[in-house]
């Protein structure tokens, strides 16, 4: 018989969880607030793969070719005191300088709880994190508020999980 894998109690980062900006820096480190519900998302990024063919049949091997960037996105709902400050976000995200043609990055935490406001959970690391892409602003009409999406990179190749 097989075994059953991925049982227990289903997660759900949406109730309470949080994604933690640890500046490698040495200097303050950030909670992000008001993520947008559904937005997190985030996808190890292995390795590339190869399927080997032999005059056009496969021949069942396949090579390990080079690492792949990791990825993590989601969406923020802006607010007033977020947007310009120098505590803000899409602040700390853009380094203002490069230091001999390197750019610094962070560390980055998604914390994703047990149950609903649980003080445990599951939590993965990604280090030596980047903004890719500039973010993107996105105004909605009606009582939607506004959103901020961001895209971080990450060199490494899956995100290593713990307890906390």
């Amino acid at each position: 018989m097989p075994t059953d894998i991925n049982t227990g109690t289903p997660l759900s980062f949406d109730q309470a969880g949080l994604i933690v900006i640890y500046n490698t820096a040495g200097t303050t480190d950030y909670s992000i607030l008001r993520i947008e519900p559904g937005t997190c998302r985030f996808k190890p990024g292995l390795y590339e793969h190869h399927a080997v063919f032999d005059k056009g049949v496969p021949t069942g091997d396949v090579l390990l070719l080079d690492q792949k960037l990791s990825e993590l996105s989601f969406s923020v709902r802006p607010s007033e005191a977020g947007i310009s400050g120098a505590t803000d976000l899409l602040t700390l995200l853009v380094p203002p300088a490069v230091t001999a043609g390197v750019r610094p990055t962070f560390d980055a935490e998604i914390h994703i709880p047990d149950t609903p406001y649980s003080a445990t959970g599951q939590v993965a690391t990604l280090q030596n994190c980047w903004l890719q892409d500039p973010w993107e602003y996105q105004a909605r009409a009606g009582v939607a508020t506004d959103l901020i999406a961001v895209t971080l990179m990450s060199t490494d190749s899956a995100p290593s999980f713990a307890a906390f």
